[in-house]
């Protein structure tokens, strides 16, 4: 990690064309001058189990999948995550959420089926998020899901494959449901708002 950030120091953006990917790296702590974590920067980084983000206001597109991290600490100064960025970090159970008015849609989490009902509550609850996007929780492993008010769109494939989820409920609020959102559920209990806008 510190070969990176000595490399780095001076950089805004850190990664570009998967510049680290399915190295060796253990622990990583990203220098704050670095605001923009680019596409496949730490991807398949197995044996990475310590992130720092310092102040990164962006990260890329599968930027972290397929990596050991155990709990992430996603800085005030995040306001987008690109799709698939900690994708298959099945190791992953706990994450702090930005305080960010700017981070409005909520990605990149696809296939991390260590984390818990509870952890998916805490994501849902922060008050600047209004959409969760393509894929968002594919794959993963919660029981009994509620989408509370402050969702708006439930994008494409947002929770496709999760075969565990027993139970659903999305509260007045929601005002559109992407294309196979929900895919491949064997719900027990559906609970849905009378005043949706759309349903693809």
């Amino acid at each position: 990690s510190s070969a990176a950030s000595d490399v780095y120091k001076r950089q805004t953006s850190i990664g570009g064309l998967s510049a680290f990917a399915a190295t060796g790296i253990t622990e990583l702590t990203i220098p704050d001058c670095v605001k923009h974590i680019e596409n496949g920067a730490f991807g398949s980084c197995e044996d990475l189990t310590s992130l720092n983000l310092g102040s990164v206001e962006s990260i890329g597109v599968q930027a972290f999948e397929y990596t050991g991290i155990t709990s992430l600490n996603l800085p005030d100064t995040l306001s987008e995550i690109g799709m698939g960025a900690f994708s298959f970090c099945k190791s992953l159970t706990s994450i702090d959420w930005p305080q960010n008015e700017n981070f409005t849609i909520l990605t990149g989490f696809d296939n991390c089926q260590a984390l818990s009902d509870a952890e998916l509550e805490k994501a849902l609850s922060v008050d600047s998020i209004t959409e969760l996007g393509y894929s968002a929780f594919d794959g993963c492993f919660f029981q009994n899901v509620t989408i509370p008010s402050n969702i708006k769109t439930i994008g494409a494939s947002a929770f496709s494959g999760c075969a565990n989820m027993a139970s659903l409920t999305i509260l007045p609020g929601v005002k559109t449901i992407g294309p196979h959102a929900f895919e491949g559920l064997s719900l027990i209990h559906i609970s849905e708002p009378t005043r949706l806008r759309c349903i693809s």
